[in-house]
């Protein structure tokens, strides 16, 4: 039907990520780094391994990294607003309640998300974001 028909893709498409689907986005990415933590835990013999994938969540020492074993969190939530620094980065606050055998506390961390564009093979540009947690600044 379209054998005759040559599609030409000229015009780049961009995206947007409702700011709700950016929380959708780093709640599932702060289960992830919670996961390999408890993991790294779990099986110290594959601590480098674990390491590396870490890595690509932060590179920072975060709280998180200091629970004690058997925790879990629970209400990952947006405190505050988003703040914007250029084009590509938007910056925000991720609360969450941890609970351990002997505590229930509430602890956050900061959440970065990068955007880049990225082609197709139809020339079309699509956003692809990446999520890091960060340590507070003290200043």
């Amino acid at each position: 039907m379209f054998a005759d028909k040559e599609i030409e893709a000229t015009a780049d498409i961009e995206l947007e990520v409702a700011p709700e689907s950016l929380l959708r986005i780093s709640t599932q990415k702060l289960n992830e780094y919670v996961e390999l933590l408890k993991l790294k835990q779990e099986h110290p013999e594959f601590e480098s391994e674990i390491n590396a994938q870490l890595l690509s969540f932060t590179s920072d020492s975060l709280t998180l990294s200091n629970y004690p074993r058997e925790f879990s969190i629970s209400d990952i939530h947006q405190i505050g607003d988003t703040r914007t620094e250029g084009d590509s980065l938007e910056l925000f606050t991720l609360g969450f309640t941890v609970h351990t055998d002997f505590d229930t506390f509430k602890d956050s961390v900061l959440t970065s998300v990068s955007s880049r564009s990225d082609y197709t093979q139809y020339a079309e540009a699509v956003m692809i974001k990446k999520v890091t947690f960060l340590k507070f600044n003290s200043n």
